[in-house]
């Protein structure tokens, strides 16, 4: 199972088995509130549950009880940890009061699912004739009822158990345990019949032992048969020559004695009694004891590149102890370091990355004269930052009419954002800050404006929200009243400029200007042409993004497939004429040249504007 934080999970139930009123006004007083235990009852109710569940693969004779009990005593040792490092800080909890039985219960269970496992292992054998393993089956069935009869006690004293709750006094449900461990027993009890279809040994005097490679400093019973005999003596011989010597009472043909063992190295123990008066030796067992087997307990993680990430571990021995006090080496990509844990175990460091990718770290143990060795290999993942992009905009606009959209971003350096129109790329910003794009939709119907960041070093692709923009045309009759305008205005300017002429020949500057000179006071002067294309112009400069500097030729080079293309070419050929060349125009061209500019002025703005 991945790593728990259970007080983490501790204060997740408490949390959830709360009022909702940590942001909301306070419903009960401070000094009217009740303590409660809801969150502990909540989590103990899930080892409650897991030891239903290792109990039931067990009747079930399934690998799955290893799982179960891997599940437990994880969550036994991590909380055990957790209470001992904050009981060393000071602080006490209501769980220290509850949680010992349920350690007990744990351990219980571990004998439980050992004894099944050795009797599974050896029994077979014993069908097959072998009657070497007989013993070993048979101290399997003893480990299991063991097992159980520890279960008990520890269900007992958990079962009385009172938790304060909102809702009053509580206690746990052990029922379906308490029902499984009965079962459980009765399998044991199968166990032993079958095993008692079958022989044992033949000799009058033979022993075996719980555990022929015990780590150094644990416990290890010598259990025997024997026929015949009241008593018997036990010779346990140490790696050093020690020898000790016991005497044991036999009950029932059988004997056990259980011993400390504390060298590394091996031991030889053997029994001797006598058997109607004629000395009797038993088979040698040899015990090897080993160091102490311990774990680096680390998890992997992620971080952005560029920011630290704490790793930490913790190194244990096989029982989920800690192992204060001891070197731990630690390799990463350019060097070596040693570390020594704390007195709860633990090892913390920071470990960065300028680079997206993953990050191996190796940590090893290299063992003492008590513990052996182990190593964990930890992988951090350093990922790039996310780049936030959020488009604000219309969701309404005309047909041909300019909008603008912001594209809000904050990146620490340029980033290159490209606009897209109906997926079709629409302009190319490198930009550091919030900016505005000036949008013009030619079609009616629904058109969709994204954003998008290709990624760079420091930061990872993204993808804007999508902006859904309605552009409708509009309203035909002003189509119509905006052309009446134009054309009545190109009438009024024609014979503005021209004096009231009718004929061909169009009018000097100099008759111009003597013709507005001689207007009543107050009248507002007419607009020259060269100022109605002056105004066209730098609408399309505004809308295309182009400098001031662009001349009216190159304008045209941007127009082209625009609706309003020969529009402006046109009127661009009279502006040159009257501009540059100093031509005077035609009342036709005149009036040709304010259609011209109207047309260019009618496809971009008006369907939006009117």
């Amino acid at each position: 199972m991945r790593r728990l934080i259970i007080p983490a999970l501790i204060i997740g139930l408490l949390l959830l088995t709360s009022p909702l009123g940590l942001a909301l006004e306070r419903q009960v007083p401070v000094e009217e509130s009740q303590p409660s235990d809801g969150g502990i009852y909540d989590f103990l109710s899930v080892l409650i549950d897991l030891s239903e569940s290792l109990t039931g693969a067990v009747l079930d004779e399934s690998n799955a009880s290893l799982g179960y009990l891997e599940r437990l005593g994880f969550a036994v040792n991590e909380t055990s940890r957790e209470m001992l490092l904050y009981r060393e800080r000071g602080v006490s909890t209501r769980l220290d009061e509850y949680f010992p039985p349920f350690i007990d219960l744990y351990i219980a269970m571990v004998d439980v699912v050992e004894g099944q496992l050795k009797f599974a292992r050896y029994f077979p054998m014993v069908t097959d004739g072998n009657s070497s393993a007989y013993l070993p089956a048979l101290h399997g069935v003893e480990l299991g009822m063991e097992g159980v009869s520890s279960a008990r006690d520890a269900l007992n004293e958990i079962a009385g158990l009172s938790f304060r709750t909102s809702s009053g006094n509580v206690t746990l449900d052990t029922s379906r345990l308490a029902g499984n461990l009965d079962e459980v027993e009765r399998l044991f009890e199968r166990y032993e019949a079958l095993l008692r279809r079958y022989q044992p040994p033949e000799s009058p005097l033979v022993l075996y032992v719980s555990d022929d490679t015990p780590p150094v400093g644990s416990n290890v019973t010598v259990y025997g048969l024997a026929r015949g005999m009241g008593s018997v003596t036990l010779h346990m011989v140490s790696p050093s020559g020690s020898e000790d010597i016991a005497g044991v009472l036999v009950r029932d043909g059988s004997f056990s004695r259980a011993y400390t063992l504390r060298e590394l190295g091996l031991y030889m123990v053997f029994a001797t009694g006598y058997l109607n008066g004629s000395p009797v030796r038993s088979n040698t067992v040899e015990i090897n004891v080993t160091r102490i087997p311990t774990r680096i307990v680390a998890g992997n993680g992620s971080a952005y590149i560029g920011r630290p990430f704490q790793v930490t571990a913790v190194l244990q021995d096989y029982l989920g102890r800690p192992i204060p006090g001891e070197k731990v080496f630690v390799r990463i990509p350019g060097g070596t370091t040693t570390l020594r844990t704390d007195r709860l175990g633990y090892l913390r460091f920071n470990v960065t990355s300028g680079v997206e990718g993953t990050l191996h770290v190796v940590l090893t143990y290299p063992g003492s004269e008590l513990y052996a060795p182990s190593r964990a290999n930890v992988s951090i993942f350093f990922t790039r930052y996310p780049l936030r992009i959020n488009l604000v905009g219309p969701e309404r606009v005309r047909v041909g009419r300019n909008f603008t959209v912001t594209v809000n971003l904050t990146p620490v350096h340029p980033v290159l954002i490209r606009v897209l129109v109906d997926n079709s790329t629409y302009a190319v910003v490198n930009a550091s800050a919030p900016f505005n794009v000036s949008v013009v939709l030619s079609d009616e119907g629904t058109h969709t404006i994204a954003a998008v960041f290709s990624g760079d070093s420091l930061y990872a692709p993204s993808r804007s929200n999508v902006l859904s923009v309605e552009a409708v045309p509009g309203p035909p009759y002003l189509r119509f009243v905006l052309v009446v305008v134009a054309t009545v205005g190109a009438l009024l300017i024609y014979r503005r400029l021209s004096g009231g002429k009718i004929g061909g020949e169009g009018i000097t500057d100099e008759e111009l200007v003597a013709l507005l000179r001689a207007e009543e006071e107050g009248k507002k002067r007419g607009k020259r042409l060269n100022e109605y294309y002056r105004h066209v112009y730098l609408r399309l400069l505004s809308r295309y993004n182009l400098r001031r500097s662009t001349t009216p030729r190159e304008l045209l080079t941007f127009v082209r497939g625009e609706p309003f293309e020969g529009h402006l070419e046109s009127a661009t050929d009279y502006h040159e004429r009257y501009t540059y060349a100093g031509r005077r125009l035609t009342a036709e061209e005149i009036v040709d040249f304010i259609r011209s500019t109207a047309n260019v002025l009618l496809k971009l703005f008006v369907g939006d504007e009117l």
